[in-house]
């Protein structure tokens, strides 16, 4: 029977671990990647619906996303998708049955979360948290929620009725002035007007001595 020797085999197996280890290095570095958020604050009116998206750098199945919200220095979990399901029982009470994944395009990195009518409570920042077989990175960004009947542009509305209220009044009064001015000045340059008026003065002081 023919012995091989033990040296060789000792040294294929290194090689073979070395190449295991070149490919899992080579693997990991390609699968790095930069979770992305919205490019600004993303902005919804009070009671409306809105999408908090996020991506990552790469084309990747995304096997967890997560969802923060960030008050001063807690960040209490508002939505977890996980190996392939939601984890409703992680959520923060706020938020129970008020949001939804958008998981459409999870196969290639991208997820978005839906929140349902939007309260002034949910305005501040949140962190999306996405993970692939190999990586996992996070990024921050704001939600800013409006209340349409106190907006800049319809704080001016009561100060717009007052100042027409005003312009209204001051027409009336120059109004009123120019129609007694008119009023006088017929009365003094019509000798017709100021003998009737005489005559009817005469006639109130016949009908006074009668009484």
């Amino acid at each position: 029977m023919k012995i091989f020797p033990p040296a060789k085999k000792k040294m294929d197996c290194r090689l073979h671990l070395h190449v295991l280890l070149v490919f899992a290095i080579l693997s990991f570095v390609s699968a790095k990647f930069t979770t992305y958020g919205p490019d600004g604050p993303v902005v919804v009116a009070l009671g409306e619906d809105v999408i908090l998206p996020c991506r990552i750098s790469i084309i990747d199945k995304l096997t967890e996303a997560r969802w923060f919200r960030l008050k001063s220095s807690t960040a209490s979990i508002i939505h977890l998708y996980q190996k392939g399901e939601d984890k409703p029982e992680c959520q923060i009470p706020e938020y129970i049955g008020r949001t939804e994944l958008m998981a459409e395009d999870i196969d290639r990195g991208k997820v978005g979360l839906k929140i349902l009518k939007a309260a002034i409570s949910d305005e501040g920042m949140y962190r999306c948290h996405l993970e692939t077989d190999t990586y996992f990175d996070a990024a921050e960004f704001e939600l800013k929620v409006t209340d349409l009947l106190v907006t800049p542009s319809s704080a001016w509305i009561p100060v717009t009725i007052c100042l027409l209220i005003l312009f209204a009044i001051a027409v009336a009064v120059v109004v009123g002035l120019w129609y007694l001015k008119t009023r006088v000045n017929n009365a003094k340059g019509d000798p017709e007007t100021g003998r009737q008026k005489d005559k009817e003065g005469s006639e109130l002081e016949e009908l006074r001595s009668l009484i």
